[in-house]
């Protein structure tokens, strides 16, 4: 079971028959502990890639969308080979929640959110952030909050009350938006919320099962040349700079693997200086894997990417950023918070 199969279910916080109804934080453990059960029921009992740290074998899922695309230049460009590393990716279009269950069994590392791996680790699973990624700008924005030409949403002072679509309840995404509608004045009881994939929330809007999606690129290009507004792009409220997309790797992998792992990222390093100086050439290679053509190609603009590549800048840049969300978190949920930042880094990158 997965998050795809949600969509025709409306989870609402203010129904109290619903069987995820009640607090955000208990809708968000009870989503991520059902797709967990699900997924660990099918997936096969192997363990993280290798048991020989030397092994630079890496199997890695990637999104649909531009925040994956260093992982494409990468292989293309030949950057991972040239460090050594036999790595294999392959492109995923379940949610994140559900995605993060397969790491440590069919994949070493895949990408995600920092709220995501706060909430899986609360849960018991063992996951750790290994660099940051994509970056969100109010000179370069990449999300967007998309509503219905008629929907009636102006700003985020008019979610109460509506159906809106969400990529995810664990995504940094979504938690920009609730922090947004919180600051606005609405009470977060009184928005439903429509799980699907980046995919298909275009259609979605389109078909006006929701009233406003959360969306990034290239798809919120999809939404937007469908009639869709765009009312901002949520992580403004985190600042002038985010971090839209991460990459989480198996506790115990990412712990026996350093030397993978900042080779792992430094490939990606050198793929975003390559897509800084090729955008033309980056934005067709988006086409290849996300199914984005023509006029909507044509317009998605391509994040900047930052990315840690020694042991120091793990900890020194992703805990601070994991402190951030912590605290945004338990904003916008009705419990604490339990982990800390250490608890979700490497042994050698500042974790515990």
């Amino acid at each position: 079971m997965g998050e795809t199969l949600m969509l025709n279910r409306t989870i609402q916080h203010n129904t109290p028959t619903t069987t995820l109804q009640g607090s955000r934080f208990r809708n968000v453990v009870a989503a991520a502990a059902i797709a967990s059960a699900s997924l660990l029921a099918v997936l096969p009992g192997t363990s993280w890639a290798s048991d020989d740290a030397a092994n630079n074998a890496i199997r890695v899922a990637i999104a649909p969308t531009t925040t994956a695309l260093p992982v494409v230049v990468a292989d293309k460009e030949g950057y991972f080979k040239e460090a050594g590393l036999d790595v294999t990716y392959k492109v995923s279009n379940v949610t994140i929640s559900d995605q993060l269950v397969t790491v440590g069994r069919q994949f070493d590392i895949a990408m995600g959110t920092q709220p995501a791996l706060i909430t899986a680790t609360q849960q018991g699973l063992q996951l750790v952030q290994i660099t940051s990624g994509a970056l969100d700008t109010k000179a370069n924005p990449q999300a967007h909050f998309v509503v219905g030409p008629d929907s009636g949403i102006k700003s985020y002072a008019d979610f109460a009350g509506k159906r809106l679509g969400t990529l995810s309840l664990t995504g940094n995404l979504h938690y920009a938006v609730l922090a947004n509608a919180l600051a606005a004045g609405v009470k977060l009881n009184d928005i439903n919320w429509v799980v699907g994939t980046v995919p298909q929330m275009p259609d979605l809007l389109k078909a006006k099962r929701v009233a406003g999606i959360e969306e990034i690129q290239p798809f919120s290009r999809f939404a937007i040349a469908n009639g869709g507004i765009s009312i901002s792009d949520p992580f403004r409220i985190l600042g002038d700079k985010a971090f839209l997309g991460v990459f989480l790797a198996d506790k115990a992998w990412a712990n026996s693997h350093e030397s993978q792992v900042l080779k792992f990222n430094k490939a990606l390093q050198k793929a975003g200086v390559w897509i800084e100086k090729n955008k033309d050439k980056a934005r067709a290679l988006v086409g290849t894997y996300t199914g984005a053509r023509g006029k909507v190609l044509a317009e998605t603009t391509i994040p900047n990417f930052e990315f840690q590549t020694t042991a120091k800048e793990v900890e020194t840049v992703m805990k601070p950023d994991l402190t951030t969300w912590i605290a945004l978190l338990n904003k916008v949920t009705d419990q604490t918070v339990k982990v800390t930042a250490s608890d979700m880094l490497p042994s050698w990158g500042g974790g515990k």
